[in-house]
């Protein structure tokens, strides 16, 4: 009878041993917490800052003094802002973004003929600057999570102004012309939050588009300018919105 209590201790001592072995092992092996995919659903609102490289054209309309044109390049750093609304649906991100870009510096024709730039009879210096650029349009993009590589593209509207002067009068035009662009960019949430940093490319083209130049004496004369840009800016943003889930 002894020895059959002592046996019964034993095997009761070795269950409770393995049960809290198997304790400690479920609990030492425990699955970490998964940690719910961003969510980039939600109105933003931010600025770019960046590098600009415009290539623009001038040129004459009339063609009884023969044909001639201007053509020049300017690289320059730009700012801007923007703003946009986006949906995610699994992976898959939809939006429409409308932003604004700036630009101060113009570009030197070097000397021209005269201040009337088509009609010899002087000498005088000209100069073009793509002032300013409009643009709404579509994105698309995949999340991995809190990075989303995207394309875009969509309508622009960007304005030219031209000038020249021969040391007494001083010659002036400016047109705006509708074009459009097309780019890809890549988004990161670094905190997961609000806050959203990124890169993005752009070309811009647009229509060439027909003035008449202002000048004092009247009258002024008819050109064609044209121009096209090519940007790289860096991003930040805020979005509105859930951070995690499904919204």
């Amino acid at each position: 009878m002894k020895k059959l209590l002592i046996a019964a201790a034993v095997a009761a001592l070795c269950a409770t041993g393995a049960n809290a072995a198997d304790m400690v092992a479920r609990t030492y092996t425990k699955a970490p917490v998964a940690v719910p995919m961003y969510n980039w659903s939600g109105l933003y609102i931010g600025g770019d800052f960046g590098g600009e490289w415009t290539r623009m054209g001038v040129a004459n309309v009339d063609p009884a003094p023969g044909p001639l044109r201007y053509d020049v390049r300017r690289n320059d750093f730009s700012g801007g802002a923007h703003i946009g609304y986006q949906r995610q649906w699994g992976q898959f991100v939809l939006g429409i973004e409308g932003a604004y870009l700036a630009s101060a510096k113009s570009a030197s024709l070097g000397v021209t003929p005269s201040v009337l730039i088509f009609f010899p009879g002087g000498t005088g210096t000209g100069s073009l600057q793509t002032r300013d650029i409009w643009s709404v349009g579509g994105r698309g993009g995949w999340a991995f999570d809190n990075w989303l590589p995207y394309v875009t593209g969509g309508y622009a509207s960007g304005r030219v102004d031209f000038s020249a002067n021969d040391g007494v009068n001083f010659e002036t035009g400016s047109v705006n012309r509708d074009g459009g662009y097309i780019g890809a960019g890549l988004g990161w949430a670094p905190w997961r939050n609000g806050v959203i940093v990124g890169v993005e490319y752009r070309h811009y083209e647009f229509n060439d588009k027909t003035t008449l130049t202002t000048i004092t004496p009247p009258p002024g004369e008819l050109i064609k300018i044209n121009s096209k840009a090519d940007t790289v800016m860096g991003r930040v943003s805020y979005k509105f919105g859930p951070m995690f889930g499904a919204w």
